[in-house]
């Protein structure tokens, strides 16, 4: 799991927004349906924009109908239209600040700021291109079942429309480009921020302890879940994100505050001034944290927020 807004930003853009919103629904707002699969009991955002795209439409849909008494039927649809797309609520979303805040993408191993179509790079750790062609081609002659998923900043790749891409499509709502998988990597200009393999379990827990058995020094595999194995650079980590990302903004360690609800989380709540552990969490992570907060199932990260940040 990752840092959380802090106080003062909080306050700030409620204050933007001209809202008082409590702490719970505030965060679930701001939580992507991804980040809720992957931190099961937690609440993600979609009800909620179901409702904020209503009540937003409608209230366009008034104020344009009011501001233009004479306009016929279909050039109000127009304006409607105009007002509620992307490029215009994105740029409200800059004039509100919305997109100063950083994002830490793929456990830090791209860290960007701004529009997500038109980002800034604060921090970049891309793979080395070498050893990921030599690892392609070993995994697509030994393991020729395996899903094979590339991400390059906001770009996904797969080399075929799988199961196991369909089910990651659904559970991020976002559609990959269908092409060979090595071209990205032969291209010395597009930067490969992370891997992403996916088969039964038994096959990835195979791929995984053959290629411990191999020579890729630049290059970390992990599994982050049974059937998951996702492959970054060698230094990429939460923690050293973390690092980064407050030494990039001159905050010091002390005043950041992180939660987290399982062992990779160890190190990135040992580093910050305040580590949270979940009420979830197992209890040797409980035990290292400095304070622990109740479980995904009870809204535990808005109890975290409420008591130490939005006071």
């Amino acid at each position: 799991m990752n840092n959380v807004p802090s106080a003062s930003d909080a306050r700030e853009l409620q204050k933007r927004l001209g809202v008082t919103i409590d702490a719970e629904t505030f965060l679930r707002s701001l939580t992507h349906r991804s980040y809720a699969f992957e931190n099961p009991g937690v609440a993600h955002n979609e009800r909620l924009e179901f409702l904020g795209d209503s009540v937003l439409s409608l209230a366009i849909a008034e104020e344009v109908f009011r501001r233009y008494p004479d306009m016929p039927e279909g050039e109000l649809v127009k304006r409607h239209h105009v007002v509620v797309s992307t490029v215009a609520l994105a740029k409200v979303a800059r004039e509100l600040g919305l997109g100063d805040n950083p994002l830490a993408c793929y456990n830090g191993a791209l860290v960007i700021k701004g529009d997500p179509q038109a980002y800034e790079t604060i921090i970049e750790h891309p793979l080395d291109k070498k050893e990921i062609r030599t690892f392609l081609e070993l995994v697509k002659a030994e393991f020729p079942s395996v899903s094979i998923n590339l991400y390059s900043g906001k770009d996904w790749i797969a080399d075929r429309l799988d199961k196991w891409v369909q089910i990651e499509a659904t559970i991020t709502g976002e559609q990959p480009v269908i092409q060979n998988i090595l071209l990205p990597v032969l291209d010395v200009l597009i930067p490969i921020h992370k891997l992403l393999l996916i088969d039964e379990p038994p096959v990835i827990q195979k791929l995984h302890d053959y290629l411990h058995t191999l020579d890729f020094p630049k290059t970390a595999f992990y599994l982050s879940k049974d059937n998951y194995m996702e492959v970054t650079a060698k230094h990429v980590s939460k923690e050293q994100a973390l690092y980064e990302i407050a030494q990039h903004y001159q905050v010091p360690l002390e005043q950041v505050m992180t939660i987290g609800d399982n062992f990779n989380d160890l190190p990135m709540l040992r580093l910050a001034g305040l580590g949270v552990a979940m009420g979830n969490a197992p209890e040797a992570v409980k035990t290292e944290a400095k304070a622990v907060t109740k479980s995904n199932n009870e809204h535990g990260v808005a109890e975290a927020v409420e008591k130490y940040v939005l006071i």
